[in-house]
């Protein structure tokens, strides 16, 4: 990518297919037309094919400080849960081929797929990660993928990461970077979200209610969403640690690779220290849900003659 002026000239390499690039344009015009008020990359003219078929494309830049570099308020986040609660509402309805694409390999919904590379993690300051990792994705694979057919699914930019959601210092000001669109599971683009807006905060249940309140706002999120929310999460970071650990294996000279590691896995340890059933009551009740699907039951039977 190459800012020039108001744009930014984005050169794809020739090896990727074009028509993953054309889901992204397709994605852009689509959100263009029906939520202009987003503050997304816009589409300047047709990608045009240049030297050695590399694919040249302009979109308009968008100002901003990224979300990793501002100060994480409650305000700040609640901004981050209403922007991508509207985006998610804009992008009901459409549709692409080149967004159905289950090998991908940061699709949360097969995550089992990079479960063998929680080998690759190398446990530092007497830390248990790998250890930690293996229990999300055994989690993982027992709690969320029987109720994968059960979800809905949506094309979801699944990539809101802290480097690609842009601030005007209070409010969330912008969303880049679409090359990792997919179809998927409709929820996991909360869960991504959060996994990245939720590291090195205070008080992990706080930061993450003020997010989701605010996502359920502008798209109403259902009981059996919430009731994996957390597991999604922590299955998010699972990925992020097992990728880049397999891939500083394959690349040892690539420093970058690990930079986000230390938060990742600070945060992973807080979520798998906390109870489960807890966690999934604080998201149900962030969406204005009964803490525990049965609460009608109890409290019923609690009021009646039977437990006196």
């Amino acid at each position: 990518n190459v800012r020039v002026g108001a744009h930014v000239v984005k050169v794809a390499n020739a090896a990727e297919a074009p028509a993953a690039l054309d889901l992204q344009s397709a994605a852009l015009r689509h959100l263009a037309a029906v939520a202009p008020e987003l503050a997304l990359p816009r589409l300047v003219e047709p990608g045009v094919l240049c030297h050695e078929g590399h694919l040249v494309r302009a979109v308009t830049w968008l100002p901003g400080t990224p979300y990793a570099e501002a100060a994480h308020t409650s305000t700040l986040r609640a901004s981050l849960g209403a922007f991508m609660g509207r985006m998610s509402a804009a992008l009901q309805g459409f549709g692409h081929p080149a967004a159905h694409q289950p090998e991908f390999l940061w699709n949360l919904d097969r995550a089992q797929a990079v479960r063998p590379w929680v080998a690759d993690i190398t446990d530092t300051d007497g830390s248990h990660d790998a250890a930690l990792a293996e229990a999300v994705f055994a989690r993982h694979e027992r709690e969320v993928v029987p109720r994968l057919p059960l979800l809905r699914g949506a094309v979801i930019h699944a990539d809101a990461n802290d480097w690609n959601v842009l601030t005007d210092g209070h409010r969330v000001a912008g969303l880049i970077d679409f090359g990792d669109m997919v179809w998927a599971r409709q929820v996991n683009e909360l869960a991504i979200t959060l996994a990245y807006a939720l590291l090195d905060v205070n008080d992990v249940v706080a930061a993450a209610t003020d997010v989701i309140s605010a996502y359920h706002t502008e798209f109403p999120l259902l009981a059996d969403e919430m009731d994996v929310l957390w597991d999604l999460v922590a299955t998010r970071l699972a990925m992020s640690l097992a990728i880049s650990s397999h891939r500083s294996r394959e690349h040892p000279d690539n420093a970058y690779l690990l930079v986000s590691q230390l938060p990742v896995r600070r945060l992973l340890r807080r979520i798998v220290a906390s109870k489960p059933g807890f966690l999934r009551a604080a998201a149900r009740a962030a969406v204005g849900l009964a803490p525990v699907s049965a609460e009608p039951e109890i409290t019923f039977w609690l009021a009646s003659a039977d437990c006196h």
